[in-house]
């Protein structure tokens, strides 16, 4: 075989790169590589090895079914594995290092699925990863040579491109779930959150933030946020600009609070901060690089009763004065509300009037005010 040019591996090592970001793209890259080496099959397997499934199963001339074949009946047993662990991880093994032909004729991993597979005369390299075992192996096209020399070169050069995509892939599929995990967290609070990549894209929006949409605080565009007020628009622009900027040019104070207000006269308060996920300037794929929080001021269904437990004991309000702050909140009505629970409305009235004197207000609307301003300085 003549060595491939650089002018072939090259292109494959961009597309190694970019399955870090496509995993489905494994299946074409094992094969590619197949076709580089003159192999037959060519296999990446990724398992995860706390719970014991596979995260990555990509390969060349080796059916899924026949993956799936492997890990479950013949993994265990294939004495190649123990051997293979014991080695250092990057280092190119061969299947002579592994076993000999005594070891390879009496194991069955061997004799009844490696053999059959073309996979009996494997070239690879334990690529472990953290909590993930990963292997990559090449096998010879039928006539069982082992590579040569410069042949192994080539394997040498790709292994630890394919290793680093890997690292790559789980690092991105990590931020993913933190992104989706702090999604949820301000859903439970009751705050809209947007995540938007390195250039400016929306990443990811949760289901408050959805909700806001829907009352004409802003909309997404071609996965850009315009705001529906201009001058809000204006300023979250410029904001955006500026903590989206380099590291080197990043301003220490690169963010901005704000207040928009819909046509039902609610409002909104808005922050826009720089989000590093794992410190690094540089976003890949669906990494936020910004965080957008959108906190309701005045829009009486958004104040939580987490909300009011926080402002309460910042007073000493008994949990009989919170509810009738909340009350308060949610423009309910009093003796509706107190028939509801089976209390007097006057009770009610009383344990209002005691709450408003501890908070240091005079009317409902004080009160309003007062729990909107807190909200807001916990946003900030």
């Amino acid at each position: 075989m003549t060595v491939p040019a650089y002018s072939k591996i090259n292109p494959l090592i961009l597309k190694i790169y970019e399955a870090a970001l496509q995993p489905d793209l494994w299946g074409q890259i094992t094969l590619e590589i197949s076709d580089l080496m003159n192999s037959g099959a060519t296999q990446l397997l990724v398992l995860d090895n706390e719970n014991s499934t596979q995260i990555i199963a990509a390969s060349s001339r080796l059916c899924q079914e026949g993956q799936r074949e492997y890990v479950a009946n013949y993994a265990p047993i294939d004495l190649r594995v123990p051997s293979l662990l014991k080695r250092n991880i990057g280092s190119l093994v061969q299947e002579h290092m592994l076993l000999n032909e005594d070891e390879k004729s009496n194991n069955a991993a061997v004799t009844n699925f490696l053999q059959r597979h073309d996979l009996d005369n494997l070239t690879g390299s334990n690529l472990s990863i953290g909590s993930s075992w990963v292997w990559f192996g090449t096998a010879r096209k039928g006539d069982g040579n082992i590579y040569t020399k410069d042949e192994l070169a080539v394997l040498e050069l790709l292994i630890p491109h394919i290793r680093k995509a890997l690292r790559l892939h789980q690092s991105i599929e990590s931020t993913k779930s933190q992104s989706s995990g702090l999604a949820d967290i301000f859903n439970y609070a009751g705050k809209g959150i947007v995540l938007f990549n390195g250039n400016g894209k929306v990443c990811l929006i949760n289901n408050f933030a959805e909700q806001l949409m829907n009352k004409n605080i802003f909309t997404v565009r071609r996965g850009q946020i315009y705001f529906k007020n201009q001058s809000a628009h204006k300023r979250f622009t410029r904001a955006l600009d500026a903590v989206l900027a380099p590291l080197h040019k990043l301003h220490q104070t690169a963010q901005d609070t704000f207040i928009v207000s819909n046509s039902a006269g609610y409002d909104y308060g808005i922050r826009l901060v720089r989000h590093l996920g794992d410190g690094s300037e540089v976003s890949y794929g669906e990494c936020a690089s910004a965080l957008l929080l959108i906190s309701p001021l005045n829009d009486p269904s958004n104040i939580s009763q987490k909300e009011i437990d926080r402002f309460g004991d910042l007073f000493a309000l008994t949990d009989a004065e919170k509810r009738a702050v909340k009350i308060v909140a949610d423009l309910t009505d009093i003796s509706q509300f107190a028939r509801q629970i089976g209390l007097k409305p006057d009770s009610v009235r009383k344990q209002l009037k005691s709450a408003m004197a501890k908070i240091g207000v005079s009317s409902q609307k004080e009160l309003i005010q007062r729990l909107e301003r807190f909200c807001f300085i916990q946003m900030r």
